[in-house]
């Protein structure tokens, strides 16, 4: 199959190179979407020859970009990879695999944070990626890296892209799988101010998918509480943690702004 792999990057000077090195011996099509840089990512992604550049001037953030991509992608299959992300040796082998039922038409990897457990927020935001993981193997979804059939031209102002393509791919019959073999490396945030603003800007982005007639099942909030208890046995983690997501929730709720450029989690930049 052919596949195009993109990347959205804004200010990734710290991860984007890295994360282009492991992909190098891949026989993709490979864009980089850079929207706006003020630092050296243009010019680190433009020293890797099997790259396209697209270069936005201003920044118009990740729809945009996302739409870029789809516009310009050759592949039958597009890889969407989060460009603070760095994939496993065999991540693309895993992720690929399911689209060979061509009932399936878009896939999700299993992110796993490299963040030291030495603090609460660590501790909090590496619960919440198991608590993704173990929903997603109950209720397949998707998040950080992403494999979808080249069947939709674009996506529409949302915080939430992946989230919307799995929507608009289910609108059209087709359906999610999860690959938890398909290990790729994020970085959770390290302080509680850049936690908030993740997660407040991710479930804003669910509220207003929620609003045009879609709802991921991270929305049941039944569903999160038996995912985390799957996640982990410290009671005292899992009550800090739900805690905290629950006031987010409650902020997100008041705000309902649907962000499409926001601001940057500085503390998830550097995968090491």
């Amino acid at each position: 199959m052919n596949v195009t792999i993109g990347i959205s990057a804004y200010n990734e000077a710290a991860n984007i190179g890295n994360l282009l090195n492991a992909l190098r011996n891949y026989p993709f099509e490979k864009i980089v979407v850079a929207s706006g840089c003020t630092d050296s990512t243009v010019e680190i992604a433009k020293s890797f020859k099997d790259v396209k550049v697209i270069v936005e001037e201003t920044r118009k953030g990740k729809v945009s970009a996302v739409n870029e991509i789809i516009y310009n992608a050759k592949g039958e299959i597009i890889i969407l990879e989060s460009a603070d992300t760095i994939p496993s040796a065999f991540c693309f082998k895993y992720l690929l695999k399911p689209l060979d039922n061509l009932n399936v038409g878009m896939v999700g990897a299993h992110p796993i944070p490299v963040n030291r457990l030495n603090t609460e927020i660590n501790r909090i935001g590496d619960l919440l990626w198991k608590t993704h993981h173990q929903m997603a193997l109950k209720y397949p979804k998707a998040g950080e890296v992403i494999a979808f059939r080249n069947k939709i031209s674009g996506i529409e102002n949302t915080a939430v892209d992946e989230a919307f393509i799995e929507f608009k791919l289910v609108e059209l019959g087709y359906k999610i799988e999860y690959a938890s073999n398909a290990v790729i490396f994020n970085k959770a945030p390290e302080t509680k101010e850049d936690l908030i603003k993740q997660r407040k800007r991710i479930f804003v982005g669910h509220l207003n998918l929620k609003k045009q007639g879609y709802s991921v099942r991270t929305m049941n909030t039944l569903d999160v509480i038996k995912a985390s208890l799957r996640a982990s046995k410290n009671p005292l983690l899992l009550v800090h943690g739900g805690l905290l997501e629950l006031e987010i929730r409650n902020e997100a709720r008041k705000s309902m702004d649907n962000p499409i450029i926001w601001e940057m989690v500085n503390t998830t930049k550097a995968v090491k």
